[in-house]
């Protein structure tokens, strides 16, 4: 995954839940259920998937293997745990 930064921001640590994998912290390693349901329904012609907010990528795991997935957080790089 390709990845880059214009700024590293400062966020409030209350979201790391998000960003951290932790085998007791099922949010952060399992997608939104609704986007398993979702991707059946998603047209032919729909070959990318953006996601603003993507933490540590776990809402793309149901697209990666078939979709271009670009996504957008406020997180510094380098503190990200991917799940992909």
């Amino acid at each position: 995954m390709e990845q880059f930064s214009y700024k590293n921001y400062t966020y409030s640590s209350f979201f790391e839940h998000y960003y951290k994998t932790d085998p007791n912290n099922p949010i952060g390693s399992t997608p939104e259920q609704i986007l398993i349901e979702y991707k059946p329904l998603l047209p032919t012609y729909i070959d990318t998937i953006i996601n603003f907010g993507c933490s540590n990528g776990r809402d793309f795991i149901p697209f990666q293997d078939e979709y271009n997935c670009i996504g957008f957080d406020l997180a510094p790089l380098n503190y990200i745990d991917w799940v992909l």
